[in-house]
């Protein structure tokens, strides 16, 4: 069984500059995207093309008081977006124990871990990430480098980071193993444990 997902996101349609410095700081930050991507499911083992992303498990935790830090609201406008100057602090401190709690839960090691898939929301998203992990600023490149060329396109730029990630890494081993995550509304850490097929 196989199904495509197609992820749109169109920022600019929601775009409302009212006299106001923080609606242009939220829009600047946002850009549209567009990706998709082919999941199948399979009862048995069976060999799969290098280039393959393999889902091993996946998790939705909410931080504990953070509510304020991404919030969510609908108006004649269109969707509006407040982002708490406490955000950072929250991924700063919620991204490490909730990373842990998952690879424990898979009895994996953060050493276990070659690949890192940070959602590119901002400077500080990624810096507090891996400032969280304390894994070095080479494990970002890739978010990095996605935030540089598109922007935030919030579910896409993931997508966009995995991308990057199957195109570039090289590997011995016949699996790379990763942790890539999301940051949601809540706030909520939302994210997957994945295998790239590599030879």
């Amino acid at each position: 069984m196989k199904a495509l997902v197609v992820c749109i996101e169109l920022c600019s349609v929601n775009a409302v500059f009212a006299d106001n410095v923080k609606d242009v700081v939220i829009h600047s930050l946002f850009g549209d995207g567009c990706a998709a991507l082919v999941i199948g499911a399979s009862q048995v083992q069976q060999q799969l093309p290098a280039g393959s992303v393999v889902i091993r498990s996946n998790f939705s935790q909410l931080l504990d008081d953070a509510e304020d830090g991404i919030v969510l609201g609908v108006n004649h406008d269109g969707i509006t977006c407040e982002l708490s100057e406490n955000l950072p602090d929250y991924i700063y401190r919620g991204v490490a124990p909730v990373v842990a709690n998952v690879l424990y839960d898979n009895g994996l090691q953060q050493s276990d871990i070659d690949l890192w898939a940070i959602h590119p929301g901002g400077p500080k998203i990624i810096e507090q990430s891996v400032r969280s992990l304390g894994i070095g600023v080479e494990c970002a490149a890739p978010s990095w480098d996605v935030l540089a060329r598109y922007g935030n396109m919030l579910s896409v730029s993931l997508i966009f980071v995995l991308e990057m990630m199957v195109q570039q890494a090289e590997s011995e081993k016949p699996l790379s193993t990763g942790v890539a995550f999301a940051f949601a509304p809540g706030v909520t850490v939302e994210g997957m444990l994945f295998d790239i097929v590599r030879r």
